[in-house]
């Protein structure tokens, strides 16, 4: 929109996939562009526009003549069907988006505004034929924006279970392989391994046929051969002795990490035991706690039982005191 004037201000509103924006330019003039023209292009979209100062009357014609064009190709944009507007005189052309799988994905179908209702009948009767990148050609229609259409093809002359081109939205590069298809491709393989097998067991019937003696020596030569091959001792070869002393060595370190793995346990085995045993002790006090009356009742009593004791010891060191006066 700066190519056609200065901007003053611009601000949006709206969430979601559609928004609305409000640009006001400095100079009046920018704006008279949009006099004639309804859309604008911003990369590969087409956006409607509709100036503030139009009147009402004015801006409810801009809607009132409209078709729906159907039949696109996956993920049409407005600037795909730019040649189509120019064929059909259109205005402005909108494809609305719908939520697949969590994104948003363009219809297959697009709502297209005429100026007049002349313009809008003959691009009724027009034949589109609709092309995009390498895809192939495909017939477009038009019907009204009430009217039921396939949910296939476009077509609204019939409905998605009556449709003779349910394949026309498939991609050429996949090629779809049925159940039966891959049944039958799994056959012929194993009928391609079978064969391969039976190869062997041919060439073996062949070996019949040779005569006995040369089969015999064919045998004591093989006889002879594995005979030199076992006379070389492949224990005593160096590298497999090499070879042999590293699995050792490390099978030894492994022993010895496993044994200080075990004493590590048992010994965290030992201090889980001694903190369990704590722990539980500490329930057993708070479960029965001793009430403090009694601790001083049984520190009262334990102080009597020890002047008692004392005063018998001293009643009693009286007594023998007064034994040793009377013998002398």
């Amino acid at each position: 929109f700066e190519d056609l004037g200065e901007i003053e201000k611009i601000y949006t509103r709206g969430a979601g996939l559609y928004q609305v924006a409000f640009i006001t330019y400095k100079d009046a003039t920018s704006i008279d562009y949009f006099k004639e023209q309804w859309s604008y292009h911003i990369n590969k979209d087409i956006v409607r526009v509709l100036p503030l100062l139009l009147s009402k009357e004015e801006r409810e014609k801009r809607k009132q003549f409209s078709l729906r064009l159907s039949g696109l190709h996956y993920q049409t944009s407005g600037y795909d069907l730019k040649e189509v507007m120019t064929q059909c005189k259109g205005k402005t052309c909108f494809i609305p988006a719908v939520m697949i799988r969590g994104k948003y994905q363009r219809c297959r179908y697009a709502y297209i505004h005429f100026s007049s209702r002349d313009d809008l009948v003959a691009a009724r009767q027009m034949n589109i034929e609709f092309k995009k990148g390498n895809a192939g050609t495909r017939q477009l229609y038009w019907s009204k924006e009430e009217d039921r259409i396939c949910n296939i093809c476009g077509n609204p002359t019939h409905m998605a279970k009556d449709c003779t081109n349910k394949d026309i939205n498939k991609s050429h590069s996949k090629r779809f392989v049925s159940g039966a298809d891959n049944w039958k491709n799994l056959k012929k393989s194993y009928a391609d391994a079978a064969k391969s097998k039976q190869k062997p067991r041919n060439s073996s019937k062949s070996n019949n046929n040779i005569p006995s003696g040369s089969r015999d020596q064919g045998r004591a030569r093989s006889n002879h051969d594995n005979d030199d091959d076992d006379s070389e001792d492949f224990n005593n070869h160096p590298m497999f002795l090499k070879f042999k002393e590293q699995i050792i060595n490390t099978i030894r370190k492994v022993e010895d990490k496993l044994l200080n793995m075990e004493s590590l346990i048992s010994d965290t085995g030992k201090q889980i035991g001694e903190v369990v045993t704590a722990q539980q002790a500490l329930k057993c006090d708070k479960a029965h706690p001793v009430p403090i009356s009694k601790k001083k009742k049984n520190q009262q009593s334990d102080n009597n039982t020890e002047v008692k004791a004392k005063r018998r010891c001293k009643s009693d060191s009286e007594s023998s005191e007064d034994e040793d006066e009377l013998a002398n």
